[in-house]
């Protein structure tokens, strides 16, 4: 008799969580997208299905990552022509100057300008860094290690952890002041509880 009248109940339940999660998902998007109305619109725009709300980010995550990838790859194109442009016009001052020096010109008026040579304070050329003394370089500043922080964190919790299941209150106790020293705390720091993420294939 109950097995019956529990599908129901289950499937009812089930479509409810749905719409739910789907309404809550459309209005994390609708904060994400704020002030970017086409990325709402092309989204979920006439899209209540859950299923076909994440059917949708899941096209527009690869969307994005390919516009990402070229974006990235236009932005190099262009940060390597900007360099060559700076290097022609550092060239052609050189000559500029190699020039006015030959004729022995200080100052030359010409249609795009008023060309003046002046001495410039001379500058440090690297030929070999290898060969400079070290008192001439500075300590590099000190760079955080995750990986090694990360590792301190999850021995002392492993071991926090362990000391937890001692039913003997006093090998217990000992088993906390052993951590301490053999695996101090990390002022700073800490352990976060962990995550989920997703991964996107079949493409």
């Amino acid at each position: 008799m109950n097995a019956p009248d529990r599908a129901p109940r289950d499937a009812a339940a089930s479509l409810l969580r749905e719409m739910e999660a789907a309404s809550v998902l459309r209005s994390q998007i609708a904060d994400l997208a704020a002030g970017d109305p086409e990325f709402l619109r092309d989204t979920i725009e006439g899209e209540t299905s859950l299923h076909e709300q994440i059917a949708l980010l899941v096209a527009s995550v690869e969307e994005d990552k390919a516009m990402a990838e070229a974006s990235s790859e236009l932005a190099a194109r262009i940060k390597a022509r900007s360099d060559r442009l700076a290097e022609r016009a550092e060239m052609k001052r050189v000559l500029i100057s190699s020039a006015m020096e030959i004729g022995e010109l200080k100052r030359l008026p010409t249609p795009a300008g008023t060309v003046t040579r002046k001495e410039v304070a001379p500058k440090v050329v690297v030929t070999e860094e290898a060969d400079i003394p070290t008192r001439f370089f500075k300590a590099a500043k000190p760079t955080l290690s995750k990986k090694d922080l990360l590792d301190a964190l999850k021995a002392r919790r492993t071991a926090q952890q362990e000391a937890a299941k001692i039913q003997n209150q006093e090998e217990r106790a000992a088993a906390l002041v052993a951590i301490d020293r053999d695996h101090p705390d990390v002022p700073g720091a800490t352990l976060s509880n962990g995550s989920f993420t997703i991964q996107i294939s079949g493409r």
